[in-house]
């Protein structure tokens, strides 16, 4: 009895099981693509994993089996189509006749619309008259709801016919239910269908063969360039906190099933980009005159220090991919696991989620994640004429939580205005400016460059300058602070200054930005001048 107890652990170990390959357990969506992630236990000995007909990509990493090899065998013919064919006929021919009795209603409410209009009373209704408009608007919205259920029906139809046909593009034609007349559209033929049917390619059956030296989990993971997600952001101003509600919108191919994985979300690309070496540095050597003529760098908008991350280099599972194509398939893959199961550490801006159900049938799944807030440092009503000719309301804000992404977002600004935005990636901590309303009653009407005499204007010494005429057409006052620039030089021997003739009351927060707070008087232009002028010493010439 003691001998046959080796032979029953050899048989055991290697009999051969075919199994199915289950829903993933992980998801790690891209902006650019899915990641997916399965996992078997097997038991030592040489396995057939059948793989869905329609599994994203090729599995990209496999690990745990000792040698693995994938292969396409033959699937079944398609056979005879099905008996519900004539069940599905006969509910074309009903939404065919539905379809064209709804078209000739419809074109007789609105035939009986338009003697309506030309007999519309001048003096009060009479209630005949009104009844009959009663009625008639009735009568539309039975139409409206009778077309809301062909519609459905049509859908449902065309998805059935695609299933039995293998050809979802082809199946609305095969309906026949786009013309006009609908009746007079040939009636769904069975010798169509039948042709369709018999000529649909014999789908292959791909089967990963592994063997096992020991039990194990097998791990395999494949990318979905069809898959990933997008951020969907909606921010709404209360006092000094503006509370960001986000979403993520998981998207992926219809027709795959992914069961309900892990789900982890991630800004950071499933493919690198390509890059290139370098390009080499050449240097040029200028003498004293040319640098000194370098002089003035004129600044065309108004610099609000807007948060902006750099993002980090972007990498992907492609070397382990090439090492596993490069490798012959019996060779072992490395012990460890996949370098695709890893988690994605390339970008901070990612967070993990419950598992979330993505049948196949839906497109996409919108799921909510942590809500955020942001600290409102300052909230002011601006007018910048090198970024708009209106008035502005801009918002400062500090992310103290956790980073978040960023990307499109829709503002209310507590007022009931809406805005959308574009929001930048905050690292926690960050700070930003957003424009969260608009007001066109205050803008800038005319600007009037002023007129120097051009023999003041000298390689030594110049003047410039505008003038801007801001209206105020609203009813009430308005007080805004006003930004305008001024060139600003780098150069040692040019120096710029501001006229003497620009308005009093502004103040320079920086280099070049220059900001007045104005008090708009209703239905009268105001007048905001701002002139420099430029001094040039040594060598330098203007």
């Amino acid at each position: 009895m003691r001998r046959l107890c080796p032979l029953l652990l050899v048989v055991a170990t290697v009999a051969a099981v075919e199994l199915d390959l289950p829903a993933p357990e992980r998801l790690t969506a891209h902006p650019d693509g899915a990641r997916l992630a399965w996992r078997l236990d097997l038991p030592a000995g040489t396995h057939r994993v059948r793989l869905p007909p329609r599994l994203p990509g090729e599995p990209a990493v496999v690990g745990g089996a000792a040698a693995w090899q994938r292969q396409v065998v033959a699937g079944p013919p398609p056979g005879e189509p099905p008996t519900a064919l004539a069940a599905l006929r006969q509910r074309r021919d009903r939404l065919a006749g539905t379809l064209q009795t709804i078209n000739d209603r419809r074109q007789l409410a609105d035939r009986w619309n338009e003697e309506w209009r030309t007999r519309t009373p001048t003096a009060t209704a009479a209630p005949a008259w009104q009844a009959a408009l009663d009625d008639h608007l009735a009568r539309v919205e039975r139409i409206d709801q009778d077309a809301a259920l062909a519609a459905a029906e049509r859908t449902a139809l065309i998805d059935e016919v695609a299933v039995l046909t293998g050809d979802a593009e082809g199946a609305e034609a095969l309906l026949g239910l786009g013309g006009q007349d609908l009746r007079g559209i040939q009636v769904w033929p069975d010798d169509a269908l039948r042709l369709r049917w018999s000529g649909r390619p014999i789908p292959g059956v791909a089967v990963l063969e592994v063997t096992m030296h020991a039990a194990a989990a097998l791990r395999i993971v494949a990318d979905s360039r069809q898959g990933g997600w997008t951020a969907s952001t909606s921010a709404t101003l209360d006092g000094s906190v503006m509370h960001l509600v986000r979403h993520a919108v998981l998207r992926k191919p219809a027709g795959e099933d992914w069961g309900a994985p892990l789900v982890r979300i991630t800004t950071a690309p499933l493919v690198r980009p390509l890059s290139a070496p370098a390009p080499r540095q050449v240097t040029v050597a200028e003498d004293a005159a040319v640098t000194r003529r370098k002089s003035v760098e004129k600044s065309s908008s108004v610099g609000w220090g807007v948060a902006s991350r750099t993002a980090p280099a972007a990498t992907d599972a492609s070397s382990a991919l090439s090492e596993m194509q490069a490798s012959s398939p019996a060779a072992p893959p490395p012990a460890k696991p996949p370098a695709g199961e890893a988690a994605d550490d390339r970008d901070p801006f990612a967070a993990d989620l419950p598992a979330i159900a993505l049948p196949a049938g839906s497109a996409q799944v919108t799921v909510a994640l942590p809500a955020s807030e942001l600290r409102v440092l300052a909230d002011e009503w601006i007018l910048a004429p090198q970024l708009a000719p209106i008035a502005m309301r801009r918002v400062s804000l500090r992310l103290d939580g956790a980073p978040v992404p960023g990307g499109p977002v829709s503002i209310a600004d507590g007022a009931g205005g809406m805005r959308s935005g574009m929001l930048p990636d905050l690292p926690s901590g960050a700070t930003c400016d957003l424009v969260v309303a608009e007001d066109d009653s205050v803008f800038v009407g005319e600007t009037s460059t002023w007129q120097v005499d051009p023999a003041a204007q000298t390689e030594k010494a110049q003047r410039h300058g505008a003038d801007r005429w801001i209206w105020n057409t609203g009813q009430a006052p308005r007080r805004l602070r006003v930004y305008l620039t001024t060139p600003v030089s780098r150069a040692r021997e040019i120096t710029v200054g501001i006229d003497a003739a620009t308005s009093a009351g502004y103040s320079v927060i920086q280099p070049g930005v220059l900001r007045w707070e104005v008090d708009f008087s209703p239905a009268a232009p105001t007048r905001i001048g701002l002139g420099w002028t430029l001094q040039a010493t040594g060598g330098a010439k203007l």
